[in-house]
């Protein structure tokens, strides 16, 4: 998108907007604020061009099922996607980010390549802030078959869902 048509469209500000009316609580944040504002203006890129962790946490038929959704991308694109990023999103997801302690992002190894040669690379690392819920959800992720944690995972989704 080029700056005059997003100056013209006025995005800064339905993009605050957006944000206003949902009182700050934007399910995937940036994303969804992005994805909210351009509703049918968007346009699905491959999922290289942003691999975030839970591509490297679930399959596409877990990803379905956890978050509803009907269609997702092909298993074939994320294993493509997971050897062969263009950018990688590191959210937080099960994996942590390598920026904290504890991370255990498979790719952990390229931000740390790209923060030593930056100005930031004496900094140290954050203490890992990985919420107790997140960290027994990833236990559950490694000991259970992947149709059962989907389907726990999707009970506990939507009961946390009615409590906000």
């Amino acid at each position: 998108m080029n700056i005059a048509l997003w100056r013209r469209e006025g995005y800064q500000e339905r993009f605050l907007n957006f944000i206003k009316e949902h009182n700050g609580y934007v399910p995937h944040h940036d994303q969804g604020v992005i994805n909210g504002v351009c509703g049918d203006k968007r346009v699905i890129l491959p999922l290289r061009y942003n691999v975030f962790a839970n591509v490297y946490s679930f399959t596409n038929r877990m990803i379905k099922r956890m978050y509803y959704l009907d269609d997702y991308y092909p298993q074939e694109e994320i294993l493509e996607a997971r050897k062969n990023p263009a950018i990688i999103h590191f959210t937080t997801g099960l994996l942590g980010r390598p920026w904290e302690e504890n991370c255990q992002h498979p790719l952990k190894d390229k931000y740390t390549e790209a923060s030593n040669m930056s100005p930031w690379s004496d900094t140290a690392l954050l203490p890992d802030r990985t919420k107790s819920s997140v960290r027994f959800t990833a236990f559950m992720r490694r000991i259970l078959p992947d149709g059962l944690f989907a389907g726990i995972h999707r009970l506990l989704s939507g009961v946390s869902h009615l409590r906000e």
